[in-house]
């Protein structure tokens, strides 16, 4: 007699901690999606898409109409340890020539597709592994474009990779988004955003510091495209 009675009240208890604390048990949730890695992993997740979402945006307000469909494929691949050694300029992913890699294949992080940022590209392919030229790497290079009006400049990579040949006149500021508009890779995917801006040496360009939204080293798994 007892239990019939407590059983419904301990039923209502429970649905009024689901209703009136709901954001608990969000977080809750969140927190079971996100394993050991937290919310640092989670912050860095969002801010990678922050940064994607509004290059996205910007291709389209610079080509509109113009936008090819995109057919490119990836493949999820993990990166081996870099460990103690943490280099930047290129790493080694455990998929190859047997996968359908090919060298010059775009590598992303945080997706395969439009929520994705461009890190580098293949380099050197063997049969089940391949080395990834980053845009850390001093001799990386990348066509871009800049912002919601697209001006276009280049990427130049390094330990600190710039935005170089912007022009004079071009009104671009810090915070605009940098996507990539070279052959060879999806069209429109995000690089990262301009820094600090100034005028070049020579005083004919324009030149900025990429701000990225994520720490090289820490990327256990990236997409690689498929030719």
């Amino acid at each position: 007699m007892r239990l019939n009675v407590l059983l419904p009240i301990a039923l209502a208890v429970l649905s009024l901690i689901l209703i009136f604390n709901f954001p608990t048990a969000s977080k809750f949730q969140r927190a079971l999606s996100l394993g050991a890695g937290g919310e640092a992993d989670y912050a860095t997740k969002l801010r990678i898409e922050n940064d994607a979402l509004r290059a996205e945006l910007a291709l389209l307000q610079s080509i509109k109409d113009r936008l090819p469909v995109a057919n490119a494929k990836f493949q999820t691949a993990l990166v081996y340890s870099r460990y103690p050694f943490n280099f930047k300029k290129e790493f080694v992913i455990n998929a190859g020539a047997n996968s359908g890699v090919a060298p010059g294949a775009a590598i992303l992080i945080s997706g395969g597709g439009a929520e994705s940022l461009f890190v580098g590209r293949v380099k050197d392919v063997y049969e089940t592994t391949a080395v990834v030229q980053t845009i850390f790497d001093a001799g990386a290079q990348t066509a871009v474009r800049v912002g919601n009006s697209g001006v276009e400049a280049l990427l130049k990579g390094g330990n600190e990779p710039t935005v170089i040949l912007i022009p004079k006149e071009a009104v671009i500021q810090a915070g605009d988004p940098v996507y990539v508009v070279e052959a060879g890779a999806p069209l429109g995917i995000a690089v990262g955003s301009i820094g600090e801006l100034k005028f070049s040496s020579d005083q004919f360009f324009k030149e900025a510091t990429l701000r990225l939204s994520y720490d090289l080293p820490a990327i256990e798994v990236v997409n690689v495209e498929l030719k």
